[in-house]
């Protein structure tokens, strides 16, 4: 028995298709933006342990610790923002990722 391939059985294969690689792109952004924030959140830890370190070391003077709270603030900043980025980024996979489902299940 031969399996017919009708139009609309194409047309529905193509929607179907076209609607994972969507889904694939949009968990690939979330992906990257978890990435981008974990290592923005490493730069963060390695600038506040550098800090730390030389502060131990007991001969500090003002420039350097000035220089340290600078690059703890630059850094840990940006990780901040890496972290906004990624639960806007979150969000719309999470609601693109609904939609989708919602239109498959009506």
């Amino acid at each position: 028995m031969a399996v017919k391939i009708t139009p609309p059985s194409i047309f529905l294969l193509l929607v179907t298709g076209l609607l994972a690689v969507w889904l694939f792109i949009q968990i690939n952004k979330e992906n990257q933006a978890q990435q981008t924030a974990m290592e923005a959140a490493q730069r963060c830890s390695g600038a506040r342990f550098d800090a730390t370190y030389d502060r131990s070391l007991g001969n500090e003077s003002a420039q350097q610790k000035a220089m340290d709270a600078a690059r703890i603030a630059r850094v840990c900043g940006e990780a901040q923002k890496q972290r906004r980025n990624l639960q806007s980024v979150q969000q719309s996979t999470g609601a693109a990722q609904a939609k989708v489902a919602s239109s498959i299940l009506h």
